[in-house]
């Protein structure tokens, strides 16, 4: 009899067991099934500037997952620059999503998920990503300190492995010649920070901090250039993990020997339009330029193309093909310059490729690059 109680409360016991096991991967499978109705996301993205005398920058990312019947936002607002240790109210679109206090350095940021156990929720108040149009940020005072306005990016399949780029200039502090240009990029897990100027002290040594942590140092050739190139993975120049991600990156400043500010420039958070430029390439993330020398200069050369006149600036590290080297250009040659902007009308080369005198006839204009 006790053998016959004792197997029927196994048989009970194991039945149950399976109801649990089978209610859990029943949960497994509408989870996962959620979440891959999850198929495009949207953004929107505030770059914050400073509203009158105050100091300080940020960004506020709006992002909306679709698809389905399920749906997810999410709100990060990363502060710089402000008052230390001061509370801060941001707002957008009049609701308040939240305050914060802003640490010993004056940086602060807030999350918000939707929906999330982890994070504060979204307010139920908040438009849509199409009808947001400004954020706002005040300090314990009630005034404005932070502002900015809403730009939409267009909605992405979910996975697709696009990639984030944005390229500044680099304002000159001192009333110099200098000038210089500040770029990160992110596809997948990699990652690339560069950072090159001109117009520099010859041999100087600079010292490159990028949000108040010190990037590198390096030393400005003889025709005053110099560059920085960090990467992520990489074990010969590593991107440090307190600048990453590159796309919360922010204030980028050049010091020279003295700790005087040399260069300044500020990521706003948006990426760049790579196709502005109609006489660049971006395919390898360089430019490419084309045309013929007219004048030749202590450290590079004009470039006439098809529709505008470059100054190009050639150092240690430009490599040539077809050609000895800097020395041997002649005006007149037509050649081919692959580098990077250093501002609309300026470009410091990589490597310059001589082309063959006989076979430019219609090579100019560009249209026989496929």
């Amino acid at each position: 009899m006790k053998t016959r109680r004792f197997a029927v409360s196994m048989a009970v016991l194991m039945a149950l067991i399976g109801l649990s096991f089978e209610a859990e991967a029943s949960s497994r499978i509408r989870r996962s099934s959620s979440t891959a109705r999850i198929s495009s996301s949207a953004k929107a993205i505030a770059a914050l500037t400073p509203v009158g005398a105050a100091t300080g920058w940020g960004r506020v990312k709006v992002e909306e997952k679709m698809g389905g019947l399920v749906s997810e936002r999410e709100v990060e607002v990363d502060l710089f620059g402000l008052e230390p240790e001061t509370e801060h109210a941001i707002e957008v679109n009049g609701v308040v999503l939240g305050t914060v206090m802003t640490d010993g350095s004056g940086w602060a940021s807030l999350k918000l998920e939707s929906p999330d156990d982890e994070h504060p929720p979204v307010p139920d108040t908040l438009p849509a990503i199409g009808d947001l149009e400004l954020a706002l940020v005040r300090d314990d005072t009630d005034a404005f300190v932070l502002e900015g306005s809403f730009l939409p990016l267009a909605a992405t399949p979910m996975g697709d492995g696009a990639k984030y780029q944005e390229k500044i200039q680099l304002i000159d502090q001192m009333g110099g010649a200098a000038q210089g240009v500040a770029k990160v990029e992110r596809e997948g897990d990699e990652q690339e920070f560069e950072t090159w100027a001109t117009g520099l002290v010859a041999y100087q040594q600079y010292t490159i901090e990028v949000d108040d942590i010190a990037a590198g140092m390096v030393f400005a050739s003889m025709a005053g250039q110099a560059k920085l190139e960090l990467e992520a993975p990489d074990d010969t120049n590593p991107l440090p993990p307190s600048l990453q991600p590159v796309e919360n990156l922010r204030n980028v400043e050049w010091l020279n020997e003295a700790g005087e500010l040399v260069l300044f420039g500020t990521f706003t958070g948006v990426p760049s339009d790579d196709d502005a430029d109609e006489d660049a390439d971006h395919d390898d993330g360089e430019d490419e330029f084309k045309g013929g020398i007219t004048e030749l200069l202590g450290g590079g050369f004009m470039l006439q193309t098809a529709t505008m006149l470059l100054t190009v600036y050639v150092d240690e590290v430009t490599t040539y093909e077809d050609v000895a080297g800097f020395e041997d250009l002649m005006v007149g040659d037509i050649v081919e310059v692959h580098g990077d902007m250093l501002s609309e009308t300026e470009v410091q080369a990589l490597r310059v490729e001589l082309e063959d005198g006989d076979d430019d006839g219609d090579d100019d204009d560009g249209d026989d690059d496929d």
